[in-house]
C-alpha cells in the first residue's frame, strides 16, 4: 500500500490554484460545494488516468469562454487567433500539471508516479454509483470543477469513499 504524505483536499486545491497561478497569472479561489454552482455554458472536459503507483482519473471540466480567456492570457493571442486545437492544448497541460503537482505533494519524495495522457470527455455527470471527489473553483465569476476517482487513489490518501459529487467540507482550511 502506498503511504501518502500530504493531506489530500489541501494538496489538489493548493495544485489547482498553483498551476493557475503560475502558467496564467490569473488568481484561483477554491469554492466550498455549499456555495459552489454550476458549470454554466458549454463546458469542456477533459481527464487523465493514474497509472502507477496509484490507480484513478483526475478530470478537469471547465466553461468553454473562461478555457478561452486562460488560453489567450497563456498564449498571448487574440480572439481571433483561438482555435479549438489549441483550447484543447491548454486544458490537457493544465490537467497534466496540475495532476503532477497534486501527486508530487501527495505521495512520498521518493516516489515515482506515471500519468497517461489527456483525453478529451463529455461532460456529464459521472455514474451515480462511481466513487469520487469534487473540489470547486472560481476565476472571477465564472466556476469550473476538479474531480478525483478511483478506489486505489482515494483510498490510499486516506479519504473515506465518497458518494458521487461530494466534495470536501470546506477546501479553504489547510
Amino acid at each position: 500500500m502506498v503511504r501518502c504524505r500530504g493531506e489530500f483536499d489541501a494538496s489538489m486545491v493548493r495544485a489547482v490554484i498553483e498551476t493557475l497561478e503560475n502558467l496564467a497569472f490569473v488568481e484561483v479561489q477554491a469554492r466550498p460545494a455549499s456555495i459552489a454552482g454550476p458549470v454554466d455554458g458549454v463546458a469542456l472536459c477533459c481527464r487523465l488516468l493514474i497509472n502507477e503507483p496509484l490507480q484513478g482519473e483526475v478530470r478537469l471540466c471547465m466553461p468553454r469562454a473562461l478555457l478561452r480567456q486562460i488560453t489567450r492570457i497563456i498564449w498571448a493571442m487574440q480572439e481571433f487567433e483561438v482555435q479549438d486545437t489549441v483550447l484543447h492544448d491548454t486544458q490537457a497541460e493544465l490537467l497534466n500539471t496540475l495532476a503532477g503537482r497534486f501527486l508530487a505533494e501527495l505521495l512520498p519524495e521518493d516516489e515515482t508516479f506515471q500519468l497517461g495522457l489527456p483525453e478529451f470527455c463529455p461532460c456529464e455527470e459521472r455514474g451515480r454509483d462511481e466513487q469520487v471527489r469534487v473540489w470547486y473553483f472560481a476565476l472571477g465569476s465564472d466556476q469550473f470543477q476538479v474531480s478525483a476517482s478511483g478506489e486505489s487513489l482515494l483510498n490510499a490518501a486516506g479519504t473515506k469513499m465518497l458518494s458521487h459529487r461530494s466534495a470536501p467540507k470546506d477546501p479553504l482550511s489547510f
